[in-house]
This record gives C-alpha cells, structure tokens and sequence, in this order.
C-alpha cells in the first residue's frame, strides 16, 4: 500500500488551487480578452510557493530544476513571440504561461514540451472552429490552458511517450 506523504497532500492543494484560477482566468479571458493578474498571479504562486514547501517536506527537491525547466519550455517561446510582436500575443498570456510552465515541469520534463505541441494543435482548431471575421482576435488563454492539460495528463499517463 502506497503511503500518504505531507509533500502530496501540499501537491494536491496547489492544484486544486491553481485550476481554480485557471477556470476562472479561462472564463474571463473568453468575456473580455484580458486575463488578470489576480489569476496569473495565483497561478504562478501556487506553484513557487506550494511546490517549494513540498521539497522541503518530502522526497522531490530534484523537481525544482524541473519546474525551472517547464517554464524555460513552455513560457519560453511565446516569450519571443510577445517580445517580436507585441500585438500578437498578450503579456497576460505570457503570464499564465509563466504559471503553467512552472506546474508542468513539476509533473515532468516532457509535459511542457506536450503542452506546447498541444497549444498549437488547440489554437489552430480554434482558429477553424471560430465564428469571428478574420480580422478580430481570439483569446489566447483558452488554448493555453487546454495545451497545458493535455500536456500534463499525457505525461502522468504515458510518460516519455516522444523519446
């Protein structure tokens, strides 16, 4: 029988957390294209400040570097995008990116590397699906969020699935 550690306990809480403030940051930014900080914020908090407390109470300080490493991977290159053009992807995005990379580097190494592949795929399929003209703008979040879900349950599933 696997034994309940503190560490996990602190890990579940986190995420409960943190997709508490990913609905809502996805539900507002469909409303009104703006994701704001108060859920970017909780986001990325949870995860620096929830995930270094369970390093401390258990066997998984390794995983910092990782969690450094998913935001490296998955906030890295819309990054570059935001930064190239500004218009073309907000900073609240980058934001939540930032967040959600540091909660997939927790779960692996190749999570944000899935989650990243899988935003794409998402966008793509929301840029079809949409019933907007070409000329307005799609939120961002939405993609974000489901890449990253994608990427974190394809990684717990079937782990090193690309290698």
């Amino acid at each position: 029988m696997e034994t309940w550690h503190l560490d996990t306990a602190v890990v579940t809480v986190v995420y409960i957390v943190a997709f508490s403030a990913l609905g809502l940051a996805v539900r507002e930014d469909q409303r009104s294209g703006q994701l704001p900080n108060i859920y970017t914020s909780t986001i990325t908090l949870s995860a620096l400040v929830g995930f270094a407390i369970a390093s401390l109470l258990g066997p998984s300080q390794y995983r910092i570097g990782a969690m450094a490493t998913g935001v490296a991977l998955f906030c890295g290159p819309w990054l570059v995008a935001h930064l190239i053009s500004p218009s073309a992807i907000g900073f609240g995005d980058i934001k939540l990116s930032l967040g959600l990379g540091a909660h997939l580097g927790w779960v692996g190494i190749q999570a944000p590397a899935t989650a990243l592949m899988a935003t794409f795929v998402v966008f793509a399929v929301q840029i079809l699906v949409r019933g907007r003209p070409f000329s307005q703008t799609l939120p961002f979040g939405p993609a974000l969020a489901a890449g990253a879900l994608i990427g974190g349950v394809v990684d717990v599933i079937q782990p090193g699935w690309f290698t």
